[in-house]
């Protein structure tokens, strides 16, 4: 990122989140350059309000089939790939989903068991909780958060299941998006901070309450975080 492009991005986060985090995300970036390193916040939604999930009346709302997820991966745009589905189903892992009809406008996945982040990186945290990833809106739906109403409707799912909460991760830099998870009910619990060069990954204090660990899939995580860790 040059002089101009690095003084842009500060002006906006400075017009749009204020001097503090302007400052913060200055700092991530400059570590980012300087030793690669990739700090993630930590985040954990524990309830919703009913108000953050009204939606239009023509959508319904609910945990796509099997059946369903097969149809709709024969349409590319919606990023629901054959071996994609074999990997998420096999391990029990579940869609929620938005649709507008037979469209499927907006959807999002949960897994209760340790998960494929990337090429290079996996998760594992506490069975108690679920893990929402693969987030997706069509761009025909975009700008009317149905992903929020989606998550937030998955969430109580989970809770009448006997889950504890949500949790996943946003890269720190990425204000906006943690604007809209804090909107939705979020809170913080802790920082992963990774280091691609190095194949180091290192967590604050707050992960360990809720067994989230990230970890290069070719090395073992660093240990079993029995259930007695959670009260």
């Amino acid at each position: 990122m040059g002089i101009s492009s690095s003084l842009s991005t500060a002006k906006s986060d400075y017009q749009h989140f204020g001097l503090s985090k302007a400052l913060y995300c200055g700092s991530l970036r400059v570590a980012r350059r300087a030793a690669g390193v990739i700090t993630m916040q930590c985040v954990f939604l524990p309830s919703v309000s009913a108000e953050s999930l009204k939606t239009k009346p023509q959508y319904s709302c609910r945990f796509l089939t099997n059946a369903e997820l097969q149809r709709y991966s024969q349409d590319p745009s919606l990023q629901l790939d054959q071996e994609f589905l074999r990997l998420a189903t096999s391990k029990g892992d579940r869609c929620f989903a938005i649709l507008d009809g037979e469209t499927l406008a907006s959807y999002g996945w949960y897994s209760t068991k340790p998960t494929v982040v990337d090429d290079e990186l996996s998760l594992r945290f506490h069975p108690d909780y679920a893990y929402m990833y693969k987030g997706f809106t069509h761009p025909n739906y975009r700008g009317q958060r149905l992903h929020a109403v989606g998550m937030g409707m998955a969430l109580n799912a989970y809770l009448a299941a006997g889950s504890k909460g949500i949790v996943s991760y946003v890269e720190a830099l990425n204000l906006a998006s943690l604007k809209s998870c804090y909107r939705l009910g979020y809170q913080d619990f802790g920082k992963v901070y990774i280091l691609h060069g190095q194949k180091k990954v290192f967590h604050s204090q707050g992960c360990e309450r809720y067994g989230f660990e990230v970890f290069f899939t070719d090395k073992t995580p660093a240990k079993e975080t029995p259930r007695a860790a959670l009260a």
